[in-house]
């Protein structure tokens, strides 16, 4: 005779989900003036790009271009320079990519 399973209910335990490779969170304020926040993981050390693009897919602003060791982080766009717009907020780690929208109204 087997024992009877401490758990009947027939449902495995999950273990917690780990964040993707590369997290990006919203941009907040979004819409913003002046400046924004945006935070980041990255669960693997490689080379980092984050950069705001405009809708043609050109860059307006680079804001990391290097190295970056794994865990959270956090940045802030500065739109002085930036006319209003709708832009794209572009992470790059290695060959994995992510984007937020982002407005920028004056």
């Amino acid at each position: 005779v087997l024992p009877e399973p401490e758990d009947t209910t027939g449902v495995a335990p999950t273990q917690p989900e780990l964040p993707r490779e590369l997290v990006l969170s919203d941009v907040y304020p979004n819409p913003f003036n002046d400046r924004a926040r945006f935070t980041y993981s990255i669960r693997e050390a490689g080379w980092l790009n984050i950069s705001l693009v405009d809708q043609m897919g050109r860059q307006v602003i680079l804001l990391q271009d290097g190295h970056k060791n794994a865990g959270d982080y956090s940045g802030w766009l500065n739109s002085n320079s930036i006319p209003s717009g709708e832009y794209f907020l572009r992470l790059a780690l290695n060959d994995k990519k992510v984007t937020k929208t982002v407005i920028i109204l004056k």
